[in-house]
């Protein structure tokens, strides 16, 4: 299942090659964002961004999909509200302290 968003940037959810391990048949999961910029059709630069999301496990019993948790992701927002919070604490601070004067 792939999107585009205009040319330039195009997101969507890929599978990767099958693996055969202990009688089991693993297929890596995975989202990509891919942004290009592009001059008369000709590839001027882009990045592509792909982050597993999940492990399908097909034995004798059937198919699961194992979710892969993205920690790297949740500890960058958490320490961005941080810094956020802690400029809105200074500002609202500061701005207190110059009105009791």
């Amino acid at each position: 299942m792939t999107f585009k968003i205009g040319r330039v940037v195009e997101a969507g959810v890929v599978r990767g090659v099958p693996l055969n391990v202990a009688g089991k048949r693993l297929v890596p999961i995975a989202r990509t964002v891919s942004v290009t910029l592009r001059r008369s059709e000709a590839l001027v630069a882009g990045f592509v961004w792909t982050r597993p999301i999940a492990v399908e496990v097909e034995d004798a019993d059937g198919i699961q999909r194992v979710p892969i948790p993205d920690i790297g992701m949740r500890v960058t927002l958490s320490a961005m509200l941080v810094g956020v919070l802690v400029i809105l604490a200074h500002i609202f601070r500061r701005d207190a302290s110059s009105n009791h004067r």
